[in-house]
């Protein structure tokens, strides 16, 4: 069996040999140093060298990302909190406008709400010293007029009764004229006046 294959295994050995030298070639002709351990030594160190130098400038880069990105949290942060001071401020100001206003009005309704009071107090007392004063007129003039007509009225007492003793005197001085005017009756035998006649006398007194 091992003797039908040995053409096989012949072939085989050598496509191996010729696909190891040409590998071999192909390395030298690209220019790689593996078959060279100085050339490779000093690749690999300087490969090692720009690797080291990469990582330490990715590391750099990495460093001022992070600066930069925590520079720009902080200006964000910064950013905001003034921001938020800000606001606070406005809110604060626009409050403390809101309390003035309030206590300015609450002042201005207390001012004319004493002056509402004031007015009503004046106006109540005028009106009270009003009516007094017109209460006191009234009364002085009722009691003047009282008064004014007691004083007529005793006067036109008075007169009526001066006019009354001016009547009594006159009738009086008229009757004391009538009885000086009668004659005297002519006495007859029995001593006694003769009678008169009535319609006589009346004329007399008339």
């Amino acid at each position: 069996m091992v003797s039908n294959n040995t053409p096989l295994a012949g072939l085989v050995g050598i496509i191996l040999v010729v696909a190891v030298i040409a590998a071999l070639a192909a390395l030298g002709f690209s220019g790689n140093d593996i078959l060279n351990p100085t050339t490779s030594a000093a690749a690999a160190h300087a490969k090692e060298l720009e690797i080291e130098s990469k990582s330490q400038k990715d590391t750099i880069d990495l460093a001022a990302y992070q600066a930069q990105k925590a520079a720009e949290t902080e200006k964000v942060n910064l950013d905001l909190a003034n921001y938020k001071a800000i606001q606070a401020a406005r809110a604060q100001a626009e409050q403390d406008k809101a309390r003035l206003e309030v206590e300015a009005h609450q002042r201005k309704l207390d001012q004319d709400l004493t002056l509402a009071r004031l007015t009503t107090y004046t106006l109540v007392g005028s009106g009270m010293l009003t009516l007094l004063v017109l209460g006191t007129g009234a009364a002085i003039f009722l009691g003047q007029l009282g008064r004014s007509r007691l004083v007529q009225a005793q006067a036109q007492a008075a007169r009526t009764q001066m006019i009354a003793q001016a009547r009594a005197r006159e009738i009086a001085y008229r009757e004391a004229e009538l009885v000086q005017a009668v004659p005297k009756p002519i006495i007859g035998g029995n001593g006694k006046h003769p009678p008169e006649p009535v319609e006589n006398t009346m004329q007399r007194v008339a």
